[in-house]
């Protein structure tokens, strides 16, 4: 993000996309919730 900040036009917005490809790469699935009760900060129903 340090180059693309620094960068001006068509390089700024490539650079800018490039990091946040790279930030979504290297996220941690395990982070993200799996169902929407999760998402919602709810828990399943029991059934």
């Amino acid at each position: 993000m340090k180059r693309a900040a620094e960068a001006d036009g068509a390089d700024r917005q490539r650079l800018i996309q490039l990091a946040l490809a790279w930030y979504e790469l290297a996220r941690d699935p395990r982070d993200e919730p799996t169902d929407l009760c999760d998402a919602a900060g709810q828990t399943p129903p029991v059934r």
